[in-house]
């Protein structure tokens, strides 16, 4: 578990398991942490992350074409592109009001592809952070998050 409040005099504590692996660029890939088993979940895996990297080329293409520059600019600009898979699980927990999945955050990245349970639990704001939505679940569908990079290469156009 990774169960730790690092915002000096926060009670409120993350309560999840997690689990990270690095899977671009490829020669940043340290097979000694993948593991063995299940059978087949190199394979799986692998296969997985190209498919998530080929939709994050495409998403950028798109944002490139809206800011009015050559389908490839930000896919160009995120030259060997940083890819993290991130699983996290957050069990039940028998304090749950001292408890978060994930404290408020922005994603440091250029796009986050969120692939959610039908739990739930994931909020996002509006009005420039005044409201707190919940953002509903839909079976077999990614939820994309503009990271600080990605609100950076956009010049601010997009958040």
């Amino acid at each position: 578990f990774i169960v730790s409040s690092h915002l000096q005099g926060e009670s409120v504590q993350d309560w999840r398991e997690i689990v990270t692996y690095f899977s671009y660029p490829i020669k940043e890939r340290d097979y000694s942490r993948w593991p063995d088993t299940p059978e087949g979940w190199r394979a799986v895996t692998e296969e997985y992350s190209e498919k998530l990297m080929g939709l994050a080329c495409k998403l950028l293409e798109v944002l490139s074409e809206a800011m009015g520059l050559e389908k490839e600019a930000l896919t160009n600009a995120c030259v060997d592109m940083d890819q993290k898979v991130v699983v996290n699980y957050y069990p039940k927990c028998p304090q749950p009001d001292l408890t978060l999945g994930l404290k408020r955050h922005t994603d440091p990245g250029t796009i986050t592809l969120l692939l959610q349970d039908q739990v739930g639990g994931l909020q996002t704001t509006r009005d420039n952070g005044k409201t707190w939505i919940t953002v509903q679940p839909v079976e077999g569908a990614f939820v994309v998050n503009l990271g600080d990079h990605g609100h950076y290469l956009s010049n601010g156009r997009f958040k």
